[in-house]
């Protein structure tokens, strides 16, 4: 028994280094066989070659090297209430909803980004403003030289402005945004100003456009939250929302040879029945980006995300949780008017109303989560309808509040402005000095008339004379040569005066007869 334990007690150190290296074995081929943890957005790693033999001994490798690298996921920002939204793989977010402009979440809003093909929503809008669908546009030489996606334009070709803008809506095609930036400002470089002139008219500070079809250029950029508005533009306008909506679309202005037959990029639309359209873009350096929309329940909502390795989901994630978390409701009608006070009016006061729509989005467990009040201003006179008379404030806990505009909706005309105290006393006065004046010089002129012998009077204005009756208004001519003046004048010498005609004297009245 003691040899026994001896020789066991000899050979410890051996079983030790023994089972030591059967443990490290257990565990390196457990390691070896267990998979990654993974996630129904990631698929799975590729499977591990075996390395090859040599005699020299490879490190064993640990479970942390043996993960695939996962990708980050952020969550967007949102207002308290409802659960959070869900974690997307894009750098940057925004879901909106387009009737009233509520922000439902955010993720990095204003961080500068690359807009990629999504540049053409803003062409669009203007082309659709300006343009006439069924007219033709002759296409420049500038836009057919733009390369990438097109719809491979010439020169000279003449196509409808509605192809055009399907063009450059479904398939992105850069020579068909081109062709209506032409059509419109005469050029590229021109077009990208009045791009820049709309972002100033709406108030977008953080966007720059150089081009109109989005192509890499360093200086061409937008945010999320300028996107957002941008889209919800694009929304408003039917024209652009149908084209938008559709999966596939013909272009019967183009030859068939050429490819009149389009199919629209956004997946979305393809594969979600509920998503209605908007833009896809994608760039090298501006990455995977989506502008949707979708429509449940007679309720849209829009969402942007920007530089995201799987755009389509983190767009469908986001638009179902704005759908499920809440509700859209309108204030009842007392609520959305009141009265103004009008000074010099007709009336003493107006109806006025919300402009536009008075749709609120609310979380869906905080009913009582919201405050609208109208803040009237008083007028005065003459208002006419649809004038701004005040504002209307909302305000939702954890948002910016929303300001909407008061108007009229009655003209009121201003008061006829009353005569001044004692205007009236003051014209009669001024009425009697005007009687006199013209009384006094009246008879001014009657009394020089007197002074003149009645028989040079009449001979002078060519009146009876003699008891005659009648007579001319025009001067009796005294048969005297009229004086002639200038130089004329002086040559024919000194004037000859002569006596006045006098009048003859009146016969002698014969005595009265007796009675």
């Amino acid at each position: 028994m003691t040899a026994a334990r001896s020789a066991l007690l000899a050979r410890a150190p051996l079983l030790a280094s023994v089972a030591g290296l059967s443990l490290t074995t257990l565990a390196l081929t457990a390691a070896l066989a267990t998979p990654p943890s993974l996630t129904r957005d990631h698929p799975p790693a590729p499977p591990r070659t075996p390395a090859a033999r040599s005699p020299a001994p490879q490190p064993a490798a640990t479970p942390a090297a043996a993960k695939p690298p996962t990708e980050e996921t952020r969550v967007p920002q949102t207002v308290p209430g409802p659960p959070p939204p869900p974690g997307i793989r894009g750098q940057c977010a925004v879901l909106m909803d387009p009737l009233s402009g509520q922000v439902l979440c955010t993720l990095n809003p204003e961080q500068r980004m690359f807009p990629a093909s999504l540049t053409k929503m803003m062409t669009c809008i203007l082309a659709a403003e300006r343009l006439r669908p069924d007219d033709y546009v002759i296409v420049a030489g500038e836009a057919a030289a733009v390369g990438e996606t097109s719809l491979s334009l010439k020169a000279g070709q003449k196509v409808t402005v509605r192809d055009l803008l399907t063009g450059a809506i479904l398939k992105s095609a850069n020579d068909a945004a081109a062709a209506l930036a032409c059509a419109v400002a005469g050029s590229q470089a021109a077009f990208a100003m009045l791009m820049n002139q709309r972002t100033t008219e709406l108030g977008l500070r953080n966007t720059r456009f150089r081009n109109p079809h989005g192509l890499h250029n360093a200086s061409h950029y937008t945010t999320a939250a300028d996107l957002a508005v941008i889209a919800r533009c694009f929304w408003m306008h039917r024209l652009l929302r149908n084209i938008t909506a559709q999966r596939e679309a013909s272009l019967p202005s183009l030859p068939v040879e050429q490819g009149n037959s389009v199919w629209n990029h956004n997946r979305l639309v393809l594969r979600w029945n509920e998503c209605t359209g908007l833009k896809a873009g994608y760039t090298k350096q501006a990455g995977n980006c989506l502008a949707s929309s979708a429509r449940r329940g007679g309720w849209d909502l829009i969402c942007v995300v920007l530089k995201s390795s799987d755009v389509w989901d983190d767009s469908k994630q986001l638009l179902e949780w704005g759908f499920t978390n809440f509700r859209r409701m309108t204030p009842p009608a007392r609520a959305q008017g009141c009265q103004v006070r009008v000074g010099n009016g007709e009336q003493d006061y107006l109806p006025a109303a919300i402009g536009g729509s008075a749709t609120l989005v609310v979380p869906r467990n905080t009913p009582n989560a919201w405050q609208l009040q109208l803040y009237p201003e008083d007028q005065q006179a003459p208002v006419r309808e649809g004038q701004t008379v005040g504002c209307a404030v909302v305000r939702i806990p954890g948002q910016l509040e929303r300001r909407l505009p008061l108007v009229a909706l009655a003209a009121v005309a201003a008061k006829p402005k009353p005569l001044p105290r004692g205007a009236g006393l003051w014209g009669l006065l001024l009425m009697s000095g005007a009687v006199l004046l013209y009384g006094t010089a009246t008879k001014t002129l009657g009394a020089r008339r007197a002074r003149v012998p009645p028989g040079q009077r009449a001979a002078y204005r060519g009146g009876p004379r003699n008891g005659e009756r009648g007579g001319s208004r025009r001067p009796v001519s005294t048969g005297r040569p009229r004086a002639q003046r200038g130089a004329a004048g002086r040559a024919a010498g000194p004037r000859t005066h002569r006596a006045p005609i006098r009048p003859p004297e009146q016969a002698p009245r014969p005595p009265d007869r007796p009675a």
